[in-house]
């Protein structure tokens, strides 16, 4: 959602410079105008592209979401079991069942031996 949120705010930015430049408050920058027009092209051929399913482009891109949708799943499920075991253990604490906890075994020392 952050990424999400900053991109929104940046559009925004954009959006104002476009207004203030057309309104004649700020001067033309070239390389501003420049960088938005390779901007727009490269979303312009992206969206051609994925019109076209046997492009390779589209393949890509729909391989590249479904691997993504594994991992997101994967880590949802590890947090949810991680969680799960949270509320069990502690569950069981404020129940006062847990056993005893297993006293660590102190190697001997040269006093004992003799």
């Amino acid at each position: 959602m952050a990424a999400l949120k900053g991109l929104k705010s940046r559009l925004g930015e954009i959006q104002q410079y476009l207004e203030l430049v057309e309104s004649g408050k700020l001067p033309v920058n070239h390389d501003i105008i420049y960088e938005l027009q390779a901007l727009l092209y490269n979303k312009i051929q992206l969206t051609r592209s994925l019109l076209t399913e046997s492009s390779v482009c589209y393949l890509a891109i729909v391989k590249s979401n479904d691997m993504m949708l594994v991992i997101y799943l994967s880590s949802m499920i590890r947090s949810v079991i991680a969680l799960h075991n949270l509320i069990d253990n502690k569950e069981t604490r404020a129940r006062g069942n847990m056993p005893p906890a297993k006293e660590l075994k102190k190697p001997p020392t040269a006093s004992a031996k003799a």
